[in-house]
């Protein structure tokens, strides 16, 4: 028999141990709904104000993403090494991490101001925007999660 769910070596116990995989895992599971609801706006409009909340659960998380990182690297700091700790927060990742987060701003920016009218024709420009804003953020999470792997 396999071992519980929970035990130390598996692989949910594995993720459970880690909030930042746990928290990048929900972000994806939430971007994909987002980019289901970015598909349907343009048939129901009444969609943007469900599209508005996941952006702004997605942006908390990734809130929460961030944090974590930062809290995991407060140490360097609390050990005089301000200059490594400089160095590990200008990596790539910690850059590249920043722009979901600016992507989904503005994304649920222009949907708030918009609100239902984001699919007339006079708003055309700004729903591209808005569409191409959360289809970058997901490419821009997929590549978070890729060079994580390698």
């Amino acid at each position: 028999m396999s071992p519980l769910l929970l035990a130390e070596e598996s692989l949910i116990g594995w993720a459970l141990a880690d909030a930042g995989l746990v928290l990048f895992g929900v972000t994806l599971l939430f971007v994909g709904a987002t980019l289901t609801l970015t598909i349907l706006l343009r048939r129901d409009p009444k969609l943007v104000w469900p599209l508005v909340g996941l952006l702004t659960i997605q942006i908390m998380l990734l809130i929460g993403m961030i944090v974590l990182d930062v809290w995991g690297a407060r140490e360097m700091a609390t050990l005089g090494a301000v200059s490594d700790l400089s160095t590990a927060l200008a990596t790539h990742r910690y850059l590249l991490i920043q722009l979901p987060f600016l992507l989904m701003v503005v994304a649920e920016t222009t949907l708030i101001v918009y609100g239902e009218q984001i699919v007339e024709r006079h708003a055309r420009p700004y729903y591209l925007a808005t569409i191409l804003s959360v289809w970058l953020a997901f490419a821009a999470l997929v590549a978070i999660g890729m060079e994580s792997m390698f």
